[in-house]
């Protein structure tokens, strides 16, 4: 988002010395800034975080520095851009001493000597900081650099202290954020919890939708472990793995000589999941005579094998999945609308992952362990390893994620796991020429903007970068006043808390300052 911005803002005039570099200056420090918090939150151990911080300093003030960390009675000293002697760690110990745990920023009397900074953190169990030198021929610090500097201190001593608290989480704590497998902590996901929570308490059927990649399958497992039927069996069938001839006979079985190749009597996949839950997936790929069969299933809770002229009573919990609309497909005469009715009991939407981006860091971390622990490595995340993520759209979901999380694994040569090039081909964008003509027709009142916009937006038939587009042009127009874009849009004032919070809640909502000054200035 960033990088799209910068492009946008129109160069600065050159007419003082030194404001183009400042500005470049400016958006180097904000980078390394935005990275350290990034790694902070996801950082597991100290290593990891040390290891983003040293990476920090280099690409952002590119001056000499020393990374100095105490933990307990061993010292480690990580150098930026100098040699690493014996001489430096004395002159540093000895700064850090004078300090006395506060910020310094001084030179010494005698101009032919460095000028220095030290920068301290501290939490419960590590101490130490950052120490800078700039030569007598350099220019000193700058007081843009002064202020990074002093932020990046904060923010180093806020992480050491979530990672020792992290560290130190009792193992329910980690609950909070992943259920049988389900990982993310976002409100769209504490929904799927309590949707999930609610299912295992009743013996319902379940329809599960989502895009292929959201983790059906993991919600049907967490529904089953979370049941009275979770000591029962789990059994999973992909409807659309298994050929149209094969499925009836995979699901219900069939009697010896039914047909050719039925050498002798067979159980179905339902009398294998007696007691337990039965999981269909892509249940939209299934044929009419199937959809009957599985109706009466349902519906009388008995089957009857290929063959055979007696029906078998079924014990099972059915909780069916789709990557398709169903209710298109019945419109269509595809798929049994009773059928429907009978599986849509209890129903669970799954969020795609381009709509839970503040999960991204949580799962991946996840996978990392995972691979580590496989592995016995102890890699890490770099800073920059999040960033081509950001505005990633995810075709392939939390699938995708995982296969990128393990192909960086792979491909890592060292511990800091830096990422791998994604050809993003795939991102949602809309012409300058359909955004005009959406804020046209709204502000004309040809468009209703809850219909036209909200409704279509929570279908995914538009992009959130089309909405952020069509509020970019609003804000242009009312000079950055929100509520004459409201207005304009013909949106009711006892609705305009209402439309701020769907800008918020589906980060749309742009800082409205730019857009006075550039007003004030024109």
């Amino acid at each position: 988002l960033l990088d799209e911005c910068v492009k946008k803002v129109e160069p600065p005039a050159l007419s003082l010395h030194g404001e183009v570099r400042g500005e470049q200056q400016d958006e180097r420090l904000f980078r390394g800034l935005y990275r350290l918090t990034v790694s902070a939150g996801v950082a597991r151990d100290v290593d990891a975080f040390t290891s983003s911080l040293v990476q920090t300093l280099d690409k952002s003030i590119r001056r000499r520095a020393v990374v100095m960390l105490k933990r307990g009675d061993r010292i480690d000293w990580h150098p930026v851009r100098v040699k690493l002697s014996q001489e430096l760690m004395t002159k540093v110990a000895g700064l850090s001493d004078k300090a006395r745990g506060r910020i310094y920023f001084g030179g010494e009397k005698n101009p032919t000597k460095d000028t220095v900074a030290w920068i301290p953190f501290q939490s419960e169990r590590n101490s130490g900081g950052v120490y800078v030198s700039c030569r007598p021929m350099e220019p000193p610090l700058a007081e843009r650099e002064l202020e990074f500097l002093t932020i990046l201190g904060t923010v180093a001593s806020g992480a050491l202290d979530q990672i020792e608290a992290r560290q130190g989480e009792p193992r329910q704590s980690t609950q909070a954020v992943e259920l049988h497998g389900m990982v993310g902590n976002s409100k769209v996901m504490r929904d799927v919890y309590f949707h999930v929570e609610a299912a295992a308490r009743s013996g319902a059927t379940v329809l599960v939708e989502g895009e292929s990649g959201t983790g059906k399958e993991l919600v049907a497992r967490a529904i089953h472990k979370s049941s009275a039927r979770a000591s029962g069996p789990f059994i999973a069938v992909d409807c659309g793995a298994i050929p149209e001839t094969l499925i009836e006979s995979e699901l219900f079985g069939s009697q010896k000589g039914a047909f050719t190749g039925a050498v002798t009597d067979r159980q179905g996949l339902f009398e294998a999941a007696n007691k337990g839950t039965i999981f269909l997936d892509e249940i939209g790929n299934t044929t009419p005579s199937l959809q009957a069969k599985l109706l009466r299933a349902i519906q009388e809770r008995e089957i009857r094998r290929i063959g055979e002229t007696r029906s078998r009573p079924v014990d099972v919990r059915l909780i069916a999945a789709t990557n398709c609309d169903l209710d298109k497909l019945v419109q269509e005469k595809r798929f049994r609308r009773d059928l429907l009715y009978r599986l849509k009991v209890l129903h669970i939407e799954l969020p795609a992952l381009r709509n839970r981006r503040e999960d991204i860091p949580r799962l991946a971390q996840s996978f990392l362990e995972r691979l580590n622990a496989a592995n016995k490595t102890k890699k890490h995340f770099a800073a920059s390893f999040f960033d081509g993520l950001s505005t990633y759209k995810f075709p392939g979901n939390i699938r995708e994620l995982h296969n990128i999380i393990e192909r960086s694994f792979i491909l890592s040569s060292s511990n800091a796991i830096t990422g791998v090039p994604i050809e993003n081909k795939d991102r949602e964008s809309a012409s300058s020429d359909d955004v005009s003509a959406w804020f046209s027709n709204l502000t004309d009142g040809k468009m209703n903007f809850w219909s036209a916009v909200h409704d279509k937006y929570k279908k995914r038939d538009i992009s959130r970068e089309t909405i952020t587009a069509l509020v970019d042009l609003g804000l242009k127009s009312t000079r950055g006043s929100y509520k004459a874009l409201a207005s304009s849009f013909h949106i009711d004032r006892k609705e305009y808390r209402r439309f701020m919070d769907f800008l918020r809640r589906n980060q749309c909502h742009l800082d409205f300052r730019p857009y006075r000054k550039g007003a004030a200035t024109q």
